[in-house]
């Protein structure tokens, strides 16, 4: 067996040190050397700061030296950044609350029904129409402030209620009309944006449902206007609708006052009207059926009369087409010396009011009284007797009128 160093020994018989000192170390048998310590060395100097710091503030670590003071202008900027940050979040939060209270009470959809119904309140009916325009079909010749300001009964309170989001949205509000306050809903739609940020609404309701219709007859006297509240308007063209020429003209809530349309010299059109409009009334048609006036009346008391009296100058029992007409007089040579006379009348009373076809007006003369006066031979022996007899007689004509002339037609 070898022998063999364990543990750092030096082998036996090595009695040196380097470093050229000749001191045992034993005898016979080899020693462990135990490793020392190395002397102190010169003093280290500091380990350089991590790249990137710029060594000003930077201790190495184990160190206590205290930290430099901070730069005051950088001190400045970050206290300017940290408020700036502050004042942002709460300009912010302010934001969103501002946008929520315009969004809600000066863009919102209960907005555009409140101006709305102010314009109606304060009768700027034009204002209204640009709010709420007129349905297809409707003329607007009545949506007017002249008109709309002398209405009577108009809305005089309103107050918002909600507003329903849903399918558009549904604006509900106490409406009082005329004494009376009742619930109503207005459709409302979006329709674009405002101001880059808002939603903008319109009212979707229209006025077709505040419609007044007027029916006028065919006939050649269509009114070409009419009085409503004390403000005469010219009347739009009429549409044919089976014989009855129609206009649908359009109205706001209120009471209107529509005084007789004017006709002609023989021609009106009835009594004065009130319509009431309520802010969601149903379509309301108005009928104006031409009447004879009482010019007419008289006119057509004179052509009867005339008439009668071309019929009565006869000195015959048949006399065609006229009412002292006896064609089944039995014996009609018995009588002699024939005088016809008007006793009464004629009184004329307008069939069913005056109702027009076309230019024709039919109407019936009453009490016509006519008297037959002559002499009878009763036996057929030659003795002549006085003879008188009366018949009262109601006929039926037609009156066709151009414009100051009338025209009897008899069937």
């Amino acid at each position: 067996m070898s022998n063999e160093n364990f543990g750092g020994a030096a082998p036996a018989g090595q009695g040196a040190q380097p470093g050229g000192q000749g001191t045992p170390t034993g005898h016979g048998t080899g020693t462990a050397a135990y490793p020392q310590s190395p002397p102190p060395g010169p003093p280290q100097s500091p380990a350089p700061p991590p790249p990137g710091s710029n060594g000003g503030d930077w201790n190495p670590p184990g160190s206590t030296a205290p930290r430099p003071p901070m730069d005051p202008k950088k001190k400045k900027k970050l206290t300017l950044l940290a408020i700036l940050g502050g004042v942002l979040v709460l300009l912010l939060a302010a934001g969103i609350a501002t946008y929520s209270y315009l969004a809600k009470n000066v863009y919102g959809a209960e907005g555009v029904v409140e101006e709305y119904l102010g314009a109606l309140k304060d009768g700027n009916a034009e204002k209204a129409v640009e709010l709420l325009p007129a349905g297809d079909g409707l003329d607007t010749v009545l949506i007017n402030n002249e008109v709309y300001q002398a209405a009577e009964n108009r809305i005089s309170e309103y107050r918002i209620t909600g507003f329903d989001g849903a399918n558009g949205g549904v604006v509900t509000a106490d409406v009082t009309r005329a004494g009376s306050t009742a619930e109503h809903t207005i459709r409302v739609v979006k329709d674009g944006r405002q101001n880059l940020l808002f939603p903008k609404w319109k009212i979707e309701d229209d006025l077709m449902d505040w419609s007044v219709t007027l029916d006028i007859p065919e006939n050649s006297y269509r009114p070409q206007e009419m009085t409503v509240n004390g403000v005469t308007v010219a009347l739009p063209e009429f549409k044919d609708d089976g014989g009855l020429q129609t206009v649908d003209l359009a109205v706001l809530p209120g009471d209107y006052r529509i005084e007789p349309i004017a006709g002609s010299k023989f021609i009106n059109y009835g009594e004065n009207e009130t319509v009431e409009v309520e802010l969601d009334s149903p379509q309301q048609i108005i009928s104006y059926w031409p009447k004879l006036s009482d010019d007419a009346d008289e006119a057509l008391k004179t052509e009867m009369t005339a008439w009668l009296d071309s019929c009565l100058a006869s000195t015959k029992l048949v006399n065609p087409g006229c009412l002292n007409n006896v064609p089944d007089m039995q014996y009609p040579e018995r009588y002699r010396n024939i005088k016809w006379s008007l006793a009464s009348g004629p009184s004329i009373d307008p069939v069913a009011g005056t109702t027009a076809l076309d230019e024709t007006f039919g109407f019936l003369a009453t009490d016509m009284k006519i008297t037959l006066n002559c002499e009878v031979n009763r036996g057929g022996n030659g003795k002549w007797e006085p003879f008188e007899e009366s018949d009262t007689f109601t006929e039926f004509a037609e009156a066709k009128i151009d414009g100051d002339k009338l025209e009897l037609i008899f069937e």
